[in-house]
């Protein structure tokens, strides 16, 4: 029982003077409301990109990487070598190993 009187009489010396420091408790009201919506910003960003990755495709699609790329997101290729690629003799699953790597940059 003396626990609660106890936490009664702190809280309510805090909550009086909170007039006195409105603007500071305003602050960090605004400023943990602001770092909660950028956290879930970036959350609902990932969430949205994984699910975008896992979900698309097609099995008649060929993906086309790189070499040194590890996964689509991070490949590029330049546009003259969409000749090359459209005519190179592949099956189903297999790899096309040219004899030099592609190009990092695609020019626009």
């Amino acid at each position: 029982m003396y626990l609660f009187k106890q936490l009664l009489a702190v809280s309510s010396i805090s909550l009086r003077g909170l007039p006195l420091r409105i603007s500071s408790s305003f602050v960090i009201v605004i400023g943990t409301a602001g770092v909660v919506a950028v956290l879930l910003s970036v959350l609902a960003l990932s969430t949205g990109l994984a699910g975008a990755m896992t979900s698309t495709g097609s099995t008649d699609r060929a993906i086309v990487l790189h070499a040194q790329a590890s996964n689509e997101v991070g490949s590029n290729l330049a546009h003259d070598n969409i000749p090359t690629i459209l005519d190179a003799p592949a099956s189903p699953g297999t790899a096309i190993i040219g004899q030099s790597p592609l190009p990092r940059h695609c020019p626009r």
